[in-house]
């Protein structure tokens, strides 16, 4: 069976419902990032004009390949958009995962599904408008 960036997401939403404590909600906040983060891989990794360095650690390669395309380039706004809002996830993911000293509120994980689920809706978006 092949997990898919939509699995990610909903195991995070079913953490939420069965997790009533801050690590379940920590927990959450990282599944909603990755599914978030596959759907802008996708999107970027299938973009024609993207330059992907393999040399970079991963999340580092895919973020610098959407925000190095050329405003020309078949989407481009839009790949940089779905990049940056992935970015501001991983912001929360990290807050969750390495700063275990400040408070992570239920209100914080259900902020993360929230813009996963955006994500995932912009990248169908993006596939529909531009065939990507």
């Amino acid at each position: 069976m092949s997990v898919t960036s939509a699995d990610f997401i909903a195991i995070a939403d079913r953490l939420l419902i069965s997790e009533n404590t801050e690590i379940g909600w920590r927990a959450v906040a990282g599944r909603a990032y990755y599914g978030a983060f596959h759907c802008c891989a996708d999107a970027v990794q299938s973009h024609p004009s993207a330059v992907i360095d393999y040399s970079l650690p991963t999340h580092e390669r895919i973020f610098r390949a959407a925000n190095s395309l050329p405003f020309s380039a078949t989407g481009a706004a839009d790949l940089k958009r779905l990049a940056y809002l992935t970015m501001n996830l991983r912001a929360i993911r990290n807050g969750a995962d390495y700063d275990i000293d400040a408070a992570f509120l239920r209100d914080h994980a259900v902020q993360a599904i929230a813009a996963a689920k955006n994500i995932e809706n912009l990248r169908a978006q993006f596939r529909n408008k531009h065939g990507i």
